[in-house]
């Protein structure tokens, strides 16, 4: 990173300060200068845009170099501010300048090598501060990540409490007598592009008591759907002609007011925020996987989808 020095100066242009800038240049600043004093509106426009060292005139009359550096120190970019003077001011004016917050004070009659010190003094407090602040941006970072991740925990938690209650719908409903799968034989329409899981899932629909219909594009199960109207449909997240964020909206202006529950089915788990939009019209989502864990909550879903 470029060092920049700025160097406001005082009004009359009584201090010489072509040491301090030649010392300045020796010691790798890039320096800008400001010939003319501002006020405490024009302070602002000449500040750098980068972090850089301010040597501010320390006038005494009115503490007008104290306020100078009061209106630096507001900014929030990390500035280091630094007084000077022909020679070393009052001792109230010192007080009330560390006071309010400036770095150091140079006094211009000082030798070459007290000249090169403070200037290595003020790169070194600059650079803590950059280091302060990037550890500032780090810790902020961090901290807006876990928020981020906790609010994805939450919204992940909210869709497991639906999906669990849903079950716990179709299971009362079961025990009470209200829903007999054996005697009703609910329609489940299965739109996926491979054969292989399209006939395992079929199987385990019919094991849990569904009447179950295959379709391998996107077109033939809107078709199926105008013929026959499902319950529920299990659609492949990716079908070979569209996929689910399209099949879904289709799926349901074809069956106009008739109630159904579209469960998507897919073997990334990427896609499930996806899927799962406000705005397509997915009910649920599973993920493809072909052990007994992942074979419960395919279950699960449809036996929910009956809720």
């Amino acid at each position: 990173m470029v060092k920049k020095a700025l160097f406001l100066r005082d009004e009359d242009n009584t201090c010489i300060l072509e040491p301090l800038i030649k010392r300045c240049r020796q010691e790798q600043f890039e320096v800008e200068e400001c010939n003319q004093p501002p006020d405490h509106e024009t302070l602002k426009n000449l500040l750098p845009s980068t972090p850089a060292v301010l040597f501010v005139p320390a006038i005494e009359e009115d503490c007008w170099g104290v306020k100078l550096a009061q209106d630096a120190l507001n900014e929030k970019m990390p500035h280091v501010i630094v007084l000077y003077a022909p020679s070393m001011p009052s001792r109230e004016f010192l007080c009330l300048a560390f006071r309010e917050g400036v770095d150091d004070i140079i006094s211009l009659d000082a030798d070459i090598e007290t000249l090169s010190s403070k200037l290595k003094r003020a790169d070194h407090i600059l650079q803590a501060r950059l280091d302060s602040m990037d550890a500032g941006g780090q810790w902020q970072r961090e901290i807006k990540s876990l928020h981020l991740r906790c609010e994805q925990l939450e919204c992940k938690n909210a869709k497991w409490e639906e999906r669990l209650l849903a079950l716990s719908s179709t299971a009362t409903r079961m025990a009470t007598g209200q829903l007999r799968l054996a005697e009703s034989a609910p329609s489940v329409l299965i739109v996926a592009s491979s054969n292989s899981q399209a006939s395992s899932a079929a199987e385990l629909c019919r094991r849990l008591g569904f009447k179950t219909h295959l379709a391998h594009t996107g077109k033939d199960g809107l078709e199926q759907i105008s013929k026959d109207p499902p319950r529920i449909i299990l659609a492949d997240g990716t079908l070979p002609d569209m996929d689910a964020t399209a099949f879904a909206p289709a799926a349901r202006k074809a069956l106009g007011n008739k109630p159904v529950v579209i469960v998507a089915w897919s073997s990334s788990p990427e896609s499930e925020d996806t899927l799962l939009a406000p705005d397509i019209g997915i009910d649920d989502f599973v993920l493809k996987s072909t052990t007994s864990e992942g074979t419960g909550f395919l279950a699960a879903a449809l036996l929910g989808g009956l809720r």
